[in-house]
């Protein structure tokens, strides 16, 4: 198994110097499809719990919604939630930029019922921001807790918003900052899993012959 494709490391660079948590708000980060299985929802049930237990908190949604899919958020999903939060949660849709987002989050927030190998989560961690989701396949795989992010039981809403408010400080986010990094460098390398497959494929060849 080679545990995803990996990503492009050169194409992602430290925030120099680090600064989380500007004005002590936290800044959440969803990417993806807006759909029920990659937890749309979920995610503003979060940012609703945080402000409950009275947290500034904000939670950026950038990703499109998808009409054919009967999951998806609507455009009147989107005003009712916009309506409720005001500027606290943001629609940007789709962006070719999504690493400027990395680099202005704290966290991202992936609350995903199933997953591949999400290429989100390696780009997080390249950045140094920690991945917030459920224990599901797919998520184990590319998340070592309390390293590049923390995981809870699938479908746990009030642990997962407790783990998220336990580690939104300023101390905690910078050594996620470091060992995020560190572990994306040491596992999500591109170059070196397409290495890696070269060898798998010529090795099996071998042996074929």
């Amino acid at each position: 198994m080679t545990n995803g494709i990996g990503i492009e490391l050169n194409r992602f660079k430290r925030r120099v110097p680090f600064s989380p948590m500007p004005s002590g708000k936290i800044r959440m980060l969803y990417v993806g499809r807006l759909i029920k299985d990659k937890g749309a929802q979920i995610a503003v049930e979060v940012q609703r719990k945080l402000e409950e237990l009275g947290l500034d908190v904000e939670l950026n949604f950038v990703g499109d919604i998808y009409p054919s899919n009967p999951s998806s958020f609507t455009n009147s999903d989107i005003s009712k939630i916009k309506e409720e939060f005001g500027g606290r949660v943001k629609f940007h849709g789709f962006t070719d930029d999504v690493i400027a987002w990395y680099e202005n989050s704290d966290l991202l927030l992936l609350p995903s019922v199933r997953e591949g190998f999400p290429v989100c989560v390696m780009e997080a961690s390249m950045v140094g921001i920690p991945t917030f989701g459920f224990s599901v396949p797919g998520m184990r795989d590319a998340i070592v807790c309390g390293v590049n992010g923390q995981l809870v039981s699938e479908g746990d809403l009030d642990d997962l918003v407790e783990s998220i408010r336990f580690a939104a400080n300023k101390i905690r986010l910078a050594e996620f900052y470091i060992t995020a990094q560190e572990y994306a460098i040491s596992n999500f390398d591109r170059d070196v899993k397409s290495n890696y497959l070269v060898s798998m494929v010529n090795t099996l060849s071998c042996k074929r012959n």
